[in-house]
Order: C-alpha cells, then sequence, then structure tokens
C-alpha cells in the first residue's frame, strides 16, 4: 500500500473512532452536539487534525470545542487499544469553518522546523557537555541505524557512566536488535528497540545521540525525539551538518568510545570491568585494532586505562576480529569471486545482491567490515563495496588510505564517516550506483595526481 493509501487508512479509522467516542465516550458535561466532518493526518502521521462542526449559540460552541480539546489525551489512548502504529498520532480538534486557516499554521509549522534545521550546530566544550548531562534527569541514549562496536559501546559505556552520576531513569534505544556479533557486550541484551512491548514509558527531559551528529540517522528512533526535548550529541565524525543541535565533536577522537572513555577520566569516575570493555570494543574497532591512520597516542594512553581493569583481552579481540558466521563466510567469498581493479589498480570494488542474501539466508549485519578485504589489495587505494537494499537503494561502503577522503567523497552522495572509512546509502539501482560512484572515484583520483 502507498503512503498515502495508508495516510487516508489512519485517518479514516480515527475518524470512526472518535465518532463512536462522541456517541458514548466522551462524558464531559461541557460537550454538546458535535459531529466530525473529517480527520487529516500530517505528512510524518504526527498529527490527526480533527474537523467537527459545532452546533448551538457562539458560547456552546466555545464550551464543546474546550471540552473536545482537553478530552484529546484521552481519545488518544483509547485509539491507541487497537491502532497498531509505532507512534500514536497526537489528536488535535478544529472547527470545521477553520480549515484555511490550519492548513496555513502547518505551513507555519514546518517553516519553523526548516528554520531551525538550518541553524548552525552548538559546539560544547567537553566540561560544559558533562554539566549538561549531569543536570538532565531522565535521559534516552540512542545512535545510528546499523550501529557498530563504536557505537554501542560508547551508548553502553555512557550509560554505566550516568548510572554512577546518581541518573537512574535511562532509556537505551535503538531501531532494530543488537548485531549477533555485538550481543556478548554487557548489557547489550538490555537494550531496548522500538518493537519491544515492554519499553519504559518515560517522560524523558533529554536525549543523547551517541557516534553521529543527526537526527536522520538514528532510523525511527527519531519519532521519540520532541521539541520540548534537551537534544545532546557525542560524536567524532568530520561530517557535521547546520541542523540546531548541539554537543561535543571532535574528529581528532578515533573513536566515540574515547570520547566517552574522557568523560570517566575528567570526572574521575572510576572503570570497572564492564565498562572498559564497551568502551574497549568501541575503540578498537574504529582503529581497527589500533592499526587504522585514525590511532594516536591518546588512543593508547585511554587503551592502558581500559585495560587496567584486566578484562580477558584475547577473548574480546578473537570476538571481534578473529570470528565470523557461517553466513559472512559465504557473503565473502562471493564479495572476493566478484572482485574487479579499476583505475590502474588503485580501486578495488564488489557488490552483493538481493538474491545473496536470502540464498545464504543472511541479513546486512552480515555485511561488516568486509569491505576492509578489497582496501588490503596491494596498490589499492580506494575499496568499495556495492550492497543490494532494494531495486531502488543501494548501501555503500568505502575504505581508502590516506590520500583519499572517503568521508568527503560520500557526502554529496548524501554519506559520509573519515577520511578512511565512510558509508551511505544512496537512492540508486544497484548498477547505476556502481557507474556513478566509480566514475566519480576515478575523476576524484585523476584530478589529485594532476
Amino acid at each position: 500500500m502507498t503512503s498515502k493509501g495508508r495516510t487516508e487508512r489512519v485517518a479514516e479509522y480515527i475518524r470512526e473512532e472518535i465518532a463512536k467516542l462522541l456517541i458514548d465516550g466522551i462524558k464531559d458535561p461541557r460537550l454538546g452536539f458535535v459531529s466530525v466532518m473529517g480527520v487529516k493526518m500530517s505528512k510524518d502521521l504526527r498529527f490527526a487534525n480533527v474537523y467537527v462542526s459545532l452546533y448551538g449559540d457562539e458560547k456552546q460552541r466555545k464550551s464543546s470545542l474546550i471540552a473536545l480539546q482537553n478530552s484529546a489525551g484521552w481519545v488518544k489512548a483509547m485509539i491507541a487499544q487497537n491502532l497498531h502504529m509505532r507512534y500514536i498520532p497526537e489528536i488535535r480538534f478544529f472547527p470545521d469553518d477553520s480549515l484555511d486557516r490550519v492548513y496555513a499554521m502547518e505551513e507555519v509549522f514546518s517553516m519553523i522546523h526548516q528554520h531551525k534545521t538550518e541553524q548552525p550546530f552548538i559546539k560544547l566544550d567537553l566540561p560544559t557537555l558533562i554539566d549538561e548531562m549531569k543536570s538532565s534527569d531522565r535521559i534516552m541514549l540512542t545512535t545510528h541505524e546499523r550501529p557498530d562496536g563504536d557505537a554501542l559501546g560508547s551508548l553502553l559505556g555512557l550509560w554505566y557512566w550516568l548510572e554512577v552520576q546518581g541518573k537512574n531513569q535511562i532509556v537505551p534505544l535503538i531501531e532494530r536488535p543488537v548485531p549477533k556479533m555485538y550481543s556478548f557486550l554487557p548489557r547489550a541484551g538490555k537494550i531496548y528497540t522500538l518493537e519491544d512491548e515492554n519499553l519504559p514509558r518515560i517522560d524523558v527531559d533529554t536525549v543523547i545521540v551517541v557516534d553521529v551528529a543527526s537526527l536522520e540517522r538514528i532510523g525511527e528512533v527519531a519519532e521519540k525525539v520532541q521539541t520540548k526535548h534537551k537534544v545532546l550529541v557525542i560524536d567524532h565524525h568530520e561530517t557535521l551538518e547546520n541542523n540546531g543541535l548541539m554537543g561535543f565533536v571532535d574528529p581528532s577522537y578515533a573513536a566515540c568510545g574515547e570520547i566517552i572513555s574522557e568523560i570517566f577520566i575528567n570526572t574521575n569516575t572510576p572503570f570497572i570491568q564492564e565498562s572498559a570493555i564497551c568502551l574497549y570494543v568501541a575503540q578498537a574497532t574504529d582503529t581497527g585494532g589500533y592499526r587504522f591512520s585514525n590511532t594516536n597516542a591518546r588512543s593508547h594512553r585511554i587503551a592502558s586505562h581500559l585495560m587496567e581493569t584486566h578484562f580477558d583481552l584475547e577473548e574480546i579481540n578473537t570476538r571481534i576480529f578473529d570470528t565470523i558466521t557461517i553466513s559472512q563466510f559465504e557473503l565473502m567469498k562471493r564479495v572476493l569471486s566478484r572482485a574487479k581493479l579499476e583505475v590502474q589498480g588503485k580501486v578495488s570494488y564488489s557488490y552483493l545482491t538481493q538474491k545473496d542474501f536470502e540464498q545464504i539466508g543472511a541479513s546486512l549485519e552480515d555485511c561488516h567490515n568486509l569491505v576492509n578485504t578489497l582496501r588490503e589489495i596491494d596498490g589499492v587505494s580506494v575499496g568499495v563495496l556495492f550492497t543490494e537494499i532494494n531495486s531502488e537503494k543501494t548501501k555503500i561502503s568505502i575504505r581508502s588510505r590516506k590520500n583519499f577522503h572517503a568521508g568527503d567523497f560520500l557526502t554529496q552522495y548524501g554519506g559520509g564517516g573519515h577520511r578512511c572509512a565512510a558509508g551511505g546509502t544512496l537512492n540508486m539501482p544497484l548498477e547505476y550506483a556502481k557507474e556513478v560512484i566509480l566514475q566519480a572515484i576515478e575523476r576524484e583520483i585523476n584530478g589529485k595526481e594532476k
């Protein structure tokens, strides 16, 4: 069903339910005779604008409208019992003669939202970020969709730190379940997803986003973020948008987990073995086991702090670097069998199709780090893996040497990341994506060599 068809179906269901509630549900004595004329859903399905005919004189009509507006929360709760949506729309009542005014207000709301997203990102220093977190009481922790080791390790590590600060109302929430390869992380099984029936209903005051500086990258979790929330970002990527958010972003850190570790150190909060494991995995995965060019002296100093908790280093490294599933093994065989060299051997690429995943029984998380092998070929500066998501979308992963900035390159296609590791999703079929990206990479390399 098209999104338009779904919107109309939801609107009609809400109209019918409210009509029933007006007959025998709402008992407010101020409510006079009212009939529902129609329901218009906002584009994002967050609001249901209910247009009603109000009868009687001006005083009676006003009294009925007040009664309806006061009952909006209760009406929403009644509708939620049978409307199976992740986000139940807010109910807003309007007299039916104000359609033009309401449409104008929707335009104003959209302009306000657009204006906010065009505001500069507000950079905080680390002490200010710490103060902002300490002043928060009810916190939702989240990270980007398809989270990697740094994203999950940072989220979990910060969760431990917040608890030491006396924060006991914390909701760790991501779009989908934790990837299997990181399920061993302490508390990984306690991270909620949007599908969880037991998701706590805490009226949070603060949302903390780690390892990404954009709400657009946290998937459908963004629907939980409201204008009333204070949103704090902790990130280390170079690509930073003007989106009106605030937080601490510093690309000199090799991993977001290093920033979280600095928060522990700067507040004299001791690491325990569990928090150290999470933050070590965050750091080790984003530095490729301290082999990538983003590794620096600070990385090793932080690692020494973490290792002083005496966790089993060999066991952790085996899990994150030396173990692959059968599905990953089968995908790797296909990636290598299709690998090709381009641009005088400076670029290697391969691809995976939907059919590959169906035949193997694999998922997107099984693609983790497969692109690394393409960069390891002698003489290759840029390794690219194209993964078909559907007939119109292709996921791209790039690993490069220092002479090619993968993050900057993918920014023009809606992606981003680091100098030597970046990714994104292209609204292009697989074959077209390969053609466009490989030609663009060739122009980039040849242009630098002139």
